[in-house]
């Protein structure tokens, strides 16, 4: 047990540094190619994306999870699910690109249905290389995933810059996406040890079908989650509009790398490991939670916060429009503190059909939502988005206490210590904002507010919830710790 608790520390260590490393790059990444691309150039690259991602959805690629989570996996189950996803993947991009002419009819832009054609290689590329990812991550080698992961994006970032800097424009990002999925594969395949063989069956393939057509529905709801408001804002109100709220989302996104990843990459196969331990998982779940909650609740709160200053000053003027955006979508990552968790331990448990429940009912509320809101642009869709993330709060934690015995309140009472010294922060920053030279947009203000910030979180923090101020520093120094470990060992 010692040895698996280590395992997944271990993991986490890893998933946590490749987190703020992949996190950090594709930041970079963003914010040299927003200070090069518009708003209206994002859009339609957006356009053209929420297109590749519905043909997405129909590979049954999550199928792959199930090389996860199987108890007893045979050979005969990997290689069957690589061929399966071989022949559809190759079939998933030749529809595309037949269909790709219907992207530009639907759309404002007819140019759109071009960038779906060129991009359309990126489904293949993605189904070949889940099989790798899910053995990888089966053995926790999550060091290795790592540097597929990091390796792509600094390869991506490499090309869609360069193309962005000649004026290559939209075919920059489209680029930029076919060199991370190639890179990824590339590197992934060399990782594993794995290798396929020329047999199929039908029984191993419907049997990891079994767990994977939940999943996949479970990826056709957040389909609706994440591209509907790229559907009807480029449909309704085009390219600029979409841009801005784009931008927005990708920003809000970079902090869910960072703190959100490392949960998602070990939770899951942990919670697997864990499934006949009830005690183990309820523990596991709480200490995860109030762990994630004191990291996440200021950090979204700090981006809500200091938006109107550092937008400005790290993206540019032209996207200064996207801050009330930014502000929105940022307050709704409070939700993901719990929401991962909620994830990792349904999916863990074997129990993905409950999953679907929970993001679909969050998926219908934002869709109706957004339906009822469209006239308000990308601003009704960010509001949508967060008021549906919190309705669907009390039925993600019920699900949960059906299957780890802990009541919603006492989930609820989880981030009650993070919640008061965010509150005590967002005050202290507010209040700061109101003597002038820190109202101002500059980097001396950004610095000073960041710094207050943080001494007001700290401090609030020893008074609201000592436990889980030590908690976070512990796992601070482990963290530091483990990696430093890992890095002599390398």
């Amino acid at each position: 047990m010692s040895r698996l608790k280590d395992s997944h520390l271990r993991g986490g260590a890893w998933a946590a540094a490749s987190a703020a490393a992949l996190a950090v790059l594709t930041f970079a990444n963003f914010l040299v190619l927003s200070r090069l691309l518009s708003p209206e150039i994002y859009g339609l690259v957006a356009m053209a994306t929420a297109a590749l991602a519905l043909g997405r959805t129909l590979l049954p690629i999550h199928a792959a999870e199930a090389l996860v989570q199987l108890r007893r996996l045979k050979t005969a189950h990997v290689d069957s699910l690589f061929w399966t996803l071989q022949a559809l993947g190759l079939a998933g991009t030749g529809a595309v690109i037949l269909l790709s002419p219907l992207a530009g009819r639907f759309f404002p832009d007819e140019g759109v249905g071009v960038l779906v054609a060129a991009g359309a290689v990126t489904l293949y590329l993605h189904a070949t290389a889940a099989i790798p990812r899910s053995l990888l991550t089966r053995r926790l080698r999550f060091g290795q995933i790592a540097k597929a992961d990091l390796s792509a994006e600094a390869a991506g970032g490499a090309v869609g810059i360069a193309l962005a800097w000649a004026g290559f424009g939209a075919w920059s990002l489209i680029a930029l996406q076919i060199a991370v999925r190639v890179v990824e594969l590339a590197v992934l395949w060399r990782m594993s040890a794995w290798r396929p063989h020329w047999r199929w069956s039908a029984f191993h393939v419907r049997e990891l079908l079994s767990f994977g057509v939940n999943r996949t529905a479970v990826g056709w709801v957040r389909f609706l989650d994440e591209q509907l408001p790229r559907f009807l804002l480029g449909r309704v109100h085009g390219a600029a509009e979409l841009g801005g709220f784009f931008f927005a989302r990708r920003l809000v996104d970079a902090c869910e790398t960072l703190l959100v990843s490392p949960i998602q990459a070990v939770g899951m196969p942990a919670f697997a490991r864990l499934q006949d331990n009830a005690a183990a998982v309820r523990h596991a779940y709480e200490s995860g939670s109030r762990l994630t909650a004191s990291l996440v609740f200021p950090a979204f709160a700090g981006v809500a916060l200091l938006a109107p200053v550092f937008v400005p000053l790290l993206f540019g003027e032209r996207w200064t429009g996207a801050v009330f955006l930014v502000q929105l979508l940022a307050l709704r990552g409070y939700r993901r503190a719990f929401s991962t968790w909620n994830s990792a331990v349904l999916r863990g448990l074997g129990k993905p059909q409950w999953l679907l429940i929970s993001v679909g009912f969050q998926t219908l509320a934002a869709a109706a939502l957004m339906i009822l809101l469209l006239g308000k642009g990308a601003e009704g869709a960010a509001w949508a988005l967060l008021v549906a993330s919190y309705l669907s709060w009390p039925l993600g934690a019920w699900l949960v206490a059906r299957l780890t015995g802990l009541a919603p309140h006492a989930q609820a009472r989880l981030g009650v210590p993070a919640v008061a010294a965010t509150a005590a922060m967002a005050a202290a920053v507010i209040g700061a904002r109101q003597w002038h030279v820190l109202a101002e947009t500059s980097w001396a203000s950004l610095a000073v507010l960041a710094i207050i910030a943080l001494s007001a979180y700290t401090g609030s923090l020893a008074v609201f919830g000592r436990e889980d101020l030590r908690r976070v520093l512990a796992f601070l120094t482990r963290l530091c710790r483990l990696q430093n470990s890992q890095r002599s060992a390398s």
